[in-house]
Order: structure tokens, then C-alpha cells, then sequence
């Protein structure tokens, strides 16, 4: 067994009595309980140097030393019954005490689905009492923060926990980051890995629409892909299932515990659910970005009765024209910024087969099992903006025509940012965006 000594003054915990602690859970045999990491004491001391070094007070700090003293929704093993309760608020404190309560007596397939709603107070459920208490904001904030710094020191000594449970984490504390402190963020998102975000064009068009927003988004240190989904009109239907495996080839080589942001614009938005299935790796957050929306069930048609009888006159021996050459010069010329972007878009456009529109894109149940927001730029989107709130999405609007994302790459990638990551500060901004 490895020796626990207290931690050097420079990370501020000289005014906790750690020895007095150590000694007790010594003596309740923490140092005999494995865990990831090596002991059970072991880890709750180094909880308790994490909570610290967030700049946690003293309070907190113990309790996060003791937060396994009851055993835990997902730690059966206690060191205490709940018949000493006194025991241990005699030893570390009231508050401190009342706070491993807390955490010990979450029942958290009941609460965490709470923490990210609009209410300042979510209601915990005691899974020992089976009742629901509201914790008080500073109380919140500390169970959140031990929750974190738990979870990042199992998934640093244990790979395959991290792998099942880190993006749940992720989703957790990204689902109320104004309540931690930004040190207990940061280590979050930078131990769990960054999101890749994956911005997914309609196959309408190119990837080069989302050329400005990957660069903004890369120029801040986010990690970006950018499918090409040009190829996947070629050959006969069904289509959708080359779209889901274009985007999985181009996150191939990403390692399938980094977790993504599906971001897709126009068409694309059909096709998240069948992408979201396809890939290995956890989704965090998708993003629809003057997007169509699936189905709340069954299958979505690419194009409605209207579109189609405007399209199939258009179509040659099957083929139909690029599609900024479905639309008037009035229409078409404001989506762009200058000429030289529209060439480029232009340019790379494919001419899909009149049955790719025609198609219907399965929706697999359970897709959305993440945050989902809708970027909404203008007409005709404002229905499906309206539907993604009628969802529960985040809904955020930037005037803009359909191809704004490459008008202003700037303030769409700065908006993608903040509803996925709450972190627009860091998108930089073009010159001509001073």
C-alpha cells in the first residue's frame, strides 16, 4: 500500500486538517478499498488537492476528502452508515458533512437530467428518503465541482470508464458551466478532450461554404472537419447511407473517445440522425444551421410536394442544374460576399439526380441523446426554428440569406462556439468584423 502524505502548501491546503481526516478514513478502511488509481484513500485525497487547486474552500474541500463516507449512486461500498452522521460532522464540520450528504445521497438518473434546466434551484432527489430537495446555489456549485473532480481523476486511472462515461461529463458540466468555476470547465473540456467539431454542407452545395467558420473556429484552437459530401449523388439510391459514411471516413483516424459537435447546414440537418448512429464516437452537442429537421419519428423526405414539382421540370434525363442555377440572379447574388467566394462555391457544386430529393431519410430513435440548438439565418426557416424550440433546442437567429455562413464566418462561428462550448470570447474575428 502506498503512503498518503499531505499535500506541499502550494496548493493551498494549509489550512485543512488533513491528517485528522487521513487518519479516519484510515481507520474506516479506505486504504483497503480498490479503486482506479490504486486505493479508495488514495483517490479522495487526490479530489481533494483537485477541489483546491479550483480554489475551493475549506468546506468543500473535506467533503470532497469524505464524499464516498455514504457510498454513492455509482460506489455502493460506504464507510459509514448514515447512524453516524454526528461522527462525521464532529470531524470535518457541519456544512462540510451536510455537503457529503449531498453528494452521497444523489440519485442521479433522477437529477442530473435537472441540472440543465432553466430553474436556479433543480430539484435533488434522496435516493435514501426518496424525496426532492433544492440545494442552495453556493451548496449546488459544490456538488457540481466535486462531482467533476471525481469523475476526471476515475477517468485519468481507468480508460474504459472514461470511454463510457467521460462525454456524459462532458455533457453535465457543459450543461451548467456558469455554475462551476471556470478552473473546474477548463479541466473538464481540456482532460476530456476538446470536441472535434464536424461541419457537415448540404450536398446541395460544397464544403467550401463552411471554409470561413472552420478557419475562425481553428484560428481558436478548435479541432475541425470538414466532410466532402460531393460524391455522394453518384450512382443509384438510397443516398443517405453515403452521406453517414462520408462523414465517418473523415473522422476515421480521430480516437473514438473524442468527443464531436455535428454542425450541418441546409439539407444536411436531414441526415444527422443517420450520421449520429454511424459513428463510434460520443456526440456532444449537433448544431443545425438554417437547417431541415428530421422527423420526430419514421422517415423524412429530403424535398415536399411543392419542391418536387418545381424540380422535376428542371431535371434532365434525371439530372437537374447546379443548384444556385434553380434560382433567379435576384435571389442568388445577395447569399454571397464577393465574387471570388462565389465562384469557388459555385464552382464545386454538384448536379444531384432528381432522385436524391425524391428520397426518404430513415430516423433512428434515440439519435438525440445530446444538446441540440438551431442557428436560424431567415426565411423560409423560421418554421423550423420554431419547431426546434417546440423540441426544447437552444434557438439563436443571425439575420443573414441561406449562405451567411460564408457572408460572416465569423459571427456564425462564434455562435456555434457559444452554443456548443459557451466560449465565443475565444473565436477571433475577421479585419473587416473590427
Amino acid at each position: 500500500m502506498s503512503e498518503i502524505r499531505d499535500e506541499p502548501a502550494s496548493v493551498d491546503h494549509a489550512s485543512v486538517d488533513h491528517s485528522a481526516v487521513v487518519e479516519y478514513l484510515r481507520s474506516r478502511g479506505a486504504q483497503d478499498v480498490t479503486h482506479p488509481g490504486g486505493t479508495l484513500l488514495e483517490h479522495l485525497v487526490r479530489v481533494s488537492r483537485t477541489l483546491a487547486g479550483w480554489g475551493a474552500d475549506a468546506d468543500v474541500q473535506r467533503a470532497g476528502m469524505c464524499h464516498a463516507a455514504y457510498g454513492t449512486d455509482g460506489f455502493a461500498e460506504s464507510l459509514m452508515s448514515l447512524a453516524e452522521r454526528a461522527v462525521l460532522a464532529d470531524l470535518i464540520g457541519e456544512r462540510a458533512e451536510a455537503l457529503v450528504y449531498l453528494y452521497g445521497s444523489c440519485d442521479r438518473a433522477a437529477t442530473y437530467p435537472r441540472l440543465g434546466a432553466p430553474s436556479p434551484r433543480p430539484a435533488f432527489r434522496d435516493r435514501f428518503t426518496r424525496r426532492d430537495v433544492e440545494p442552495c446555489a453556493e451548496d449546488l456549485r459544490a456538488f457540481l465541482e466535486i462531482t467533476a473532480a471525481n469523475e476526471l481523476d476515475v477517468f485519468e486511472h481507468d480508460e474504459d470508464l472514461a470511454a463510457r462515461y467521460g462525454p456524459g461529463l462532458f455533457r453535465l458540466v457543459r450543461s451548467v458551466r456558469g455554475l462551476v468555476s471556470p478552473d473546474a470547465w477548463h479541466a473538464v473540456r481540456s482532460r476530456l478532450g476538446e470536441p472535434l467539431f464536424v461541419l457537415v454542407h448540404s450536398p446541395s452545395v460544397g464544403p467550401s461554404t463552411w471554409t470561413g467558420v472552420a478557419e475562425r473556429l481553428t484560428a481558436a484552437g478548435h479541432a475541425v472537419r470538414v466532410p466532402s459530401l460531393t460524391d455522394v449523388g453518384k450512382g443509384e439510391p438510397p443516398f443517405w447511407p453515403r452521406v453517414a459514411a462520408a462523414v465517418r471516413e473523415a473522422v476515421a483516424d480521430v480516437p473514438e473517445n473524442r468527443p464531436l459537435v455535428l454542425v450541418a447546414h441546409s439539407n444536411a440537418g436531414l441526415f444527422v440522425p443517420e450520421v449520429r448512429v454511424a459513428l463510434p464516437h460520443p456526440v456532444v452537442a449537433s448544431v443545425f444551421v438554417d437547417a431541415a429537421l428530421p422527423a420526430r419519428s419514421g422517415a423524412t423526405s429530403v424535398a415536399g410536394p411543392e419542391l418536387l414539382d418545381f424540380l422535376r421540370p428542371l431535371a434532365v434525363d434525371g439530372v437537374l442544374p447546379r443548384w444556385t442555377d434553380w434560382w433567379d440572379e435576384a435571389d442568388v447574388s445577395p447569399m454571397f460576399a464577393d465574387a471570388a467566394t462565389r465562384r469557388t462555391i459555385v464552382d464545386e457544386q454538384p448536379r444531384l439526380p432528381l432522385s436524391y430529393y425524391e428520397q426518404a431519410v430513415p430516423v433512428p430513435p434515440g439519435w438525440d441523446d445530446h444538446p441540440c440548438a438551431y442557428v436560424l439565418f431567415g426565411p423560409p426557416y423560421e418554421h423550423q426554428a420554431e419547431e426546434a424550440r417546440a423540441r426544447g433546442w437552444q434557438v439563436a437567429h443571425l439575420p443573414g440569406e441561406h449562405l451567411h455562413q460564408s457572408v460572416d464566418p465569423a459571427a456564425t462561428a462564434a455562435l456555434i462556439a457559444s452554443l456548443t462550448l459557451g466560449s465565443e470570447e475565444r473565436v477571433p474575428r475577421g479585419r473587416d468584423h473590427a
